[in-house]
């Protein structure tokens, strides 16, 4: 046979609905959070961008979570620090929306001394076709490509710096001349073309016949001898 199994638990007494008081149901009630959005919770506009806030059934207000990540933090930061350094170099920053790839430009940039020296000789001027350019906040920089002494020469110069100067937009589409368009953002294929295609720095010719005072001076000796 068979035995049922009682269960050993007493019945809980259930009151009705009605019965239970409105101070009760307040202290049932979880307390709220200030990062949840319920509709009891009353939260004052000002304070929204702080909160979490959003209505059941209205536009729901953009806010700042206090729960940002780094990244997030660090990015604002860096426009902040874009935004100012642009508005304090219009040496750089004017012409330099006007530059692309395949323009010759004219960059100054401190060499030694220090960014506040006031001494030409340790500002140094690079010259260049802009073979390729990125757009990274404070890492930006500007890629050129230059014949000199026989050898090609690269520079990233990050124009953001302190080092750089002033930049000067010396001819549009060096490259072909204004042939034709430049149709690439990295022009890396220059560095096994003619160096013609992107010298920009040229070598002072000398005077055909060599130095003119000396020819005079030797003139001078024949006729008093």
């Amino acid at each position: 046979m068979m035995m049922m199994s009682t269960s050993s638990t007493p019945p809980v007494a259930t009151t009705p609905a009605a019965e239970v008081s409105e101070a009760e149901t307040e202290t049932m009630l979880p307390s709220p959070s200030p990062y949840m959005s319920t509709s009891r919770i009353d939260v004052d506009l000002e304070k929204a961008p702080f909160v979490h806030y959003r209505t059941p059934n209205g536009p729901n207000p953009k806010f700042k979570s206090p729960r940002k990540r780094a990244n997030i933090l660090f990015h604002e930061l860096n426009v902040g620090a874009c935004e100012q350094i642009r508005n304090s170099k219009p040496e750089v920053f004017v012409p330099l929306p006007s530059v692309q790839t395949g323009d010759a430009v004219e960059i100054e940039v401190v060499n030694e001394g220090g960014i506040n020296t006031e001494d030409n000789r340790n500002i140094e001027t690079c010259r260049g076709v802009v073979i390729g350019m990125a757009n990274k906040g404070l890492d930006s920089y500007i890629h050129i490509l230059d014949f000199l002494e026989g050898m090609p020469i690269e520079r990233k110069l990050p124009y953001f710096s302190p080092v750089v100067k002033s930049l000067k937009l010396l001819d549009k589409n060096f490259v072909y001349k204004k042939k034709r368009k430049v149709k690439r953002a990295k022009l890396y294929f220059l560095k096994d073309r003619n160096p013609k295609m992107f010298t920009v720095t040229q070598k002072k010719k000398k005077p055909r016949g060599g130095d003119v005072d000396k020819k005079k001076k030797k003139k001078k000796k024949k006729k008093k001898a």
